[in-house]
């Protein structure tokens, strides 16, 4: 599976930091790329991504702007 090009370019991965109770985002990476596997917050399996929003790919959390 493939993320769009125009989805694939504003797509970004966040790391959740651990740690004292309070939760931040520890980074953002920009990626692109083939994926294997897409899901929605629902868990729904995926085929693609048509619309902005958070998916797991490939096991990573993933916004989609």
């Amino acid at each position: 599976m493939k993320v769009p090009e125009t989805l694939a370019a504003n797509s970004f991965t966040m790391r959740f930091a651990k740690g004292d109770g309070t939760t931040d985002i520890d980074n953002v990476k920009e990626e692109n790329g083939n994926v294997k596997t897409i899901y929605d917050l629902q868990g729904r399996k995926l085929s693609e991504i048509t619309e902005p929003g958070i998916y797991v790919v490939d096991g990573k959390k993933v916004f989609v702007k």
